[in-house]
């Protein structure tokens, strides 16, 4: 009999349902960490991009770059798609629970691969 040596979950749909309201709120955080408050519809309109172009996309939208310039003093630029990139995944991680749900038999699996070793 072969012994598994590895296994992989992919938390991001396989694993844990968390919707696509996680996200959203990440984002709508990141932004609101910068002193911008985007809506659900700014948030929304570019799901389904990679992270960064998706940060880029809101910062180029009209309403987004004037509250950005307000807060921040300056027009938004590449700096700081990385400085909110760079916050994503902390937020994302920080809100994951409250919109979350594992799937069935995930924990069990879990644990019985870890209590093989």
């Amino acid at each position: 009999m072969r012994k598994i040596e590895a296994v992989i979950f992919d938390w991001a749909g396989t694993t844990v349902d968390y919707g696509c309201f996680a996200p959203v709120q990440a984002f709508v955080e990141v932004f609101k960490h910068f002193g911008v408050e985007p809506t659900m519809e700014e948030v929304r309109a570019p799901m389904g991009m990679l992270k960064k172009d998706h940060i880029r996309t809101m910062l180029g939208m009209e309403r987004i770059a004037e509250c950005w310039r307000g807060s921040m003093g300056r027009e938004p630029g590449e700096e700081d798609v990385e400085r909110l990139y760079g916050l994503f995944e902390g937020k994302l991680m920080g809100i994951l629970d409250r919109h979350s749900e594992v799937k069935p038999r995930v924990l069990e699996t879990v644990e019985a691969c870890a209590g093989g070793g």
